[in-house]
Parts: C-alpha cells; structure tokens; sequence
C-alpha cells in the first residue's frame, strides 16, 4: 500500500485515534520502523533478487 504521509496524515491520525503525537515524533517512529523493515533478511533478499532481475532484463533490452 503506497499513502502519502504529510502533517496532515498524522494530524488526522491524531482526530481518529485520540493520540497526540507531533510530526517529529511520527517521524522518529517511522524511521525506527524502516530501519527494522530494512535489517529484515528476507526483505533483502527480495530486494537483490528483484535488482538482479531489473539488470538482466536492462542486458536483455540492450
């Protein structure tokens, strides 16, 4: 799911849930967040495998 994530998305994040975090706190979550999602072995491997297919497919066309 790809969602644009602005001061507006937390502030309405904020109404809904009740919480009351600040952008600079939503962002220090997210990248604590991506960081994890980027340490994931298997999230690596996907993402070499699909660079290792985007080569070959770029040599292919070439």
């Amino acid at each position: 799911m790809m969602a644009n994530i602005d001061r507006g998305f937390v502030e309405s994040l904020n109404r809904r849930t009740g919480l009351n975090l600040t952008w600079e706190e939503f962002k220090a979550i997210y990248q604590e967040r991506k960081a994890e999602r980027d340490a994931d072995p298997a999230i690596q491997s996907r993402k070499a495998r699909h660079r290792v297919e985007m080569e070959d497919m770029d040599a292919f066309f070439r």
